[in-house]
Order: structure tokens, then sequence, then C-alpha cells
């Protein structure tokens, strides 16, 4: 299984890879995949990778969003102690996510910015964390209903 999902892995880093994968059905496949083998740690670390990967074109970014992308983030955020790389994959792929209106509501209905303030706290030495995550909580600030979960708890770690 590894190394087909290696394959995928980098054939996601090129931008025309990339559209392609999302268009033919990768991201469904992906995210299926990382929900049956969650406890593959080695699989999972390639597997943000390539979803990181994806989530820098609009229509693969959308994509997540609707395939059960987001709570599968913001489970590995605030369940297990994510660190290094992966890490800092799973908050560029949330970030990416942020920037799309129907993900912000989605992450929101979530409860992604509990994990998110949470995550940090934890990392609150971690620059990647804190930049992407600020980033990410900026994005989250145009939906009203977001402002006043962002400001209570928020503030004073921005």
């Amino acid at each position: 299984i590894n190394a087909e999902y290696m394959g995928l892995r980098n054939l996601s880093s090129d931008d025309h890879n990339n559209i392609t994968i999302g268009r033919e059905g990768g991201i469904p496949l992906l995210v299926k995949s990382m929900k049956a083998f969650a406890t593959l740690t080695s699989f999972q670390e390639k597997m943000w990778s390539t979803l990181a990967n994806l989530s820098t074109h609009d229509h693969n970014n959308i994509m997540i969003g609707r395939e059960g992308g987001i709570p599968l983030i913001l489970k590995s955020l605030g369940g297990r102690a994510a660190a290094g790389t992966v890490l800092e994959k799973l908050w560029f792929t949330l970030w990416n996510l942020s920037f799309h209106n129907d993900n912000r509501i989605l992450i929101g209905e979530e409860g992604g910015i509990p994990v998110i303030l949470a995550s940090m706290k934890a990392h609150a030495n971690h620059a990647v964390v804190q930049e992407k995550a600020c980033g990410t909580l900026w994005n989250l600030s145009i939906p009203d209903d977001h402002k006043a979960l962002i400001g209570k708890d928020g503030i004073a770690l921005i």
C-alpha cells in the first residue's frame, strides 16, 4: 500500500498532476484511505503531504472539504500529538482550506475554532503553527458567528 500512495504523493507535487488527481477522483479515495488506515503512522505522514499538496488548487480545496477532510484534520490536530512535518502539513492544509467560504463554515461547524486555539497553546513556540493558525483564524473571522468564538480565547493567543 505504501508504494502506491508514495507515488501519489510524488505526483501531487506537480501542478498539472495535482489538478488531474483531483479531477479523476483521487481526493475521495485519499480521504477514505486515511480514515481506513488511521493507525498506520508512516502511511498517515505520507498522505498528509499529499493532501497538503492537493489543497493548493481551488477545485481540490473545495473537494477536500466536501469529502470529509476537515474533520480528519481537526481530529489529527486535537487527538494525537502531531509533531514535526506532519503538524506543519496539517496546518498548511487547514490554512489553505480556510480560504473558501464553504470550508470556513465547515471548520466552524466541526468545532474547529477551539481545536485551533488549543493547538496554538500546545505549540506556542512552533513558528509554523503560529503563522498558519493566525492566518486560519483571520480567514475564519469573516463569518460573524465565528468572531465571538475567536475573540473569547483567541485574542490573547494572537
